[in-house]
């Protein structure tokens, strides 16, 4: 089950998740400098146990566009192939994703989704952070509308957020695709990551509103977990731009 509870100068969810609380989730990203907000996610410690056993051997992703019945056995087929993982185990984690992703996509109150699996080994590249923001993952007609994603990490360092300010949102638009220079930049501040009992939605699209966020450094593999929710039209949209970042 999802949770939620509002905290301080950014958004940390902790009861139970429905439609209506998404949707006050969502009107207070809308006047929060940061676009992002912790959710509690009711993982139990068999969650835990069953998450940190995954076996990873290589680094390897999986792209889902709708087929929102067929999530479980997906994810049970890329649990499988990215290291030995008894069968048990995939099965109880494929469950649980599964219903992580129908649980968002219900109470968002959207068609479908994309449901978007990556698993690392140790590497280096991510030692200079990544600072970034996601622009639109699909075409809006109304202006008002948010553009979101769910994040969460199974396994090793989660996605670290950075609680940008809006008088520095213009500054740091402006070196968005100077690494070094963002590295530094957010470097003077403290970033902010969730732990293995929440996930996070965050907001993307605008530069105003979406969230500053990059990938952790990766000296331990990584299984990191999200979801866009969206409409059926929209997911179209959004396979065409996906594919070209994460080509077959």
């Amino acid at each position: 089950m999802l949770k939620h509870l509002f905290f301080s100068s950014f958004l940390f969810f902790s009861s139970s998740l429905t439609a209506q609380v998404f949707d006050h989730m969502l009107d207070l990203l809308k006047e929060s400098p940061y676009g992002f907000s912790m959710i509690d996610l009711a993982i139990t410690a068999e969650d835990v146990e069953d998450f940190h056993s995954i076996d990873i051997q290589k680094e390897y992703y999986y792209q889902q566009f709708g087929e929102i019945e067929q999530t479980e056995n997906k994810i049970a087929d890329f649990l499988s192939g990215i290291g030995t993982n008894e069968r048990d185990l995939v099965e109880r984690i494929s469950n649980r994703l599964a219903e992580m992703a129908n649980e968002l996509v219900e109470v968002s109150g959207r068609e479908t989704a994309w449901i978007h699996l990556h698993a690392f080994i140790p590497t280096s590249f991510f030692d200079l952070s990544n600072w970034h923001i996601d622009g639109y993952y699909y075409s809006i007609t109304d202006p008002s509308e948010l553009v979101y994603k769910f994040v969460y990490t199974l396994q090793g360092p989660s996605t670290l957020f950075y609680p940008l300010p809006k008088g520095k949102r213009k500054e740091v638009s402006k070196h968005l695709f100077d690494r070094n220079y963002m590295h530094t930049f957010c470097s003077t501040g403290s970033a902010i990551h969730s732990n293995i009992n929440q996930g996070v939605v965050f907001l993307a699209g605008k530069k105003e509103t979406a969230a500053l966020h990059s990938e952790p450094p990766i000296q331990e593999n990584r299984l990191f977990f999200s979801v866009v929710p969206c409409s059926k039209k929209q997911l179209e949209m959004l396979k065409n731009k996906i594919v070209k970042f994460y080509p077959k």
